[in-house]
């Protein structure tokens, strides 16, 4: 594809997307929110020093596992998503932030249609 083709695919998608998220705020505002944390949470603990190399010197990461021991289960969990990038392989977690994310997103779904007075 060419700029210029491109540009009008974009357009054309992006005017779907909005579309939709009018018609559908709570499956729209669900998916973001989903994205956000399913997508954030691997990059945040990264950014604190939860690294596939380990848990890096003189980090925050450092100083949460001092704290609450290399044992402890919010240091393992965040251990397994820093060493593989990816939320897939610390389940209990994916499923809390799963459900955290359709339920915050459900609440704020609700809110807009009712800003907008969205018809149901």
């Amino acid at each position: 594809m060419d700029g210029e083709n491109n540009n009008g695919f974009i357009k054309k998608v992006s005017g779907k997307v909005v579309q939709f998220s009018k018609e559908h705020p709570v499956i729209a505002s669900t998916l973001v929110i989903g994205g956000v944390c399913f997508g954030g949470a691997p990059l945040l603990v990264s950014y604190v020093g939860f690294t596939s190399g380990g848990i890096a010197a003189g980090s925050a990461a450092a100083s949460i596992a001092s704290a609450l021991g290399s044992g402890s289960a919010i240091v393992a969990t965040a251990q397994s998503i820093g060493a593989t990038g990816t939320l897939l392989v610390a389940s209990k977690t994916s499923v809390i932030a799963a459900i955290s994310s359709c339920v915050g997103g459900n609440i704020v779904g609700k809110k807009i249609e009712k800003k907008f007075d969205v018809p149901k």
